[in-house]
């Protein structure tokens, strides 16, 4: 949930989306991030290609990777949403929903400093907000967008 999925730079076989079911397009930027996390879920694994699939610039159109303040704020928003879908569903494990809080948490703190005005920044608790910052630190470099 901390780093970039990049599901659009991976290959899946045809097994695995029809057992995990289809990607949630109504999570709009965040659908990717779902189904990544059913993949886990679900016990799969995946392996490193050494020779790039394809190649990908930062571009005004696109709506993930613009590098504007727009193109950002449509990522903390839609990481919001997710985390806050992963929070609403039952059951779901403990594992994956410290980890959707904490999303969550830095999520409000990152649109709080971009948008004061669309952040909720009296619901971050402390201790979430503490581990979405240590999980964002430990993924910075690692595709983590930070």
């Amino acid at each position: 949930m901390f780093g970039i999925p990049a599901i659009n730079a991976r290959i899946f076989r045809v097994d695995a989306l029809r057992e995990l079911g289809p990607i949630r397009t109504d999570l709009g930027l965040a659908a990717d991030r779902e189904w990544m996390a059913r993949w886990v879920r679900n016990g799969r694994r995946g392996c490193a290609l050494f020779a790039p699939l394809y190649l990908y610039r930062i571009h005004v159109g696109s709506h993930t990777i613009s590098g504007d303040q727009t193109g950002k704020l449509r990522v903390y928003r839609a990481e919001l949403e997710l985390a806050e879908a992963l929070i609403g569903r039952e059951p779901t494990e403990t594992n994956l929903r410290k980890l959707a809080h904490a999303n969550r948490a830095f999520a409000l703190l990152r649109l709080q400093w971009k948008d004061a005005s669309a952040a909720r920044f009296s619901d971050i608790s402390l201790l979430d907000l503490s581990r979405g910052l240590m999980l964002a630190y430990r993924w910075r470099g690692k595709l983590s967008g930070f």
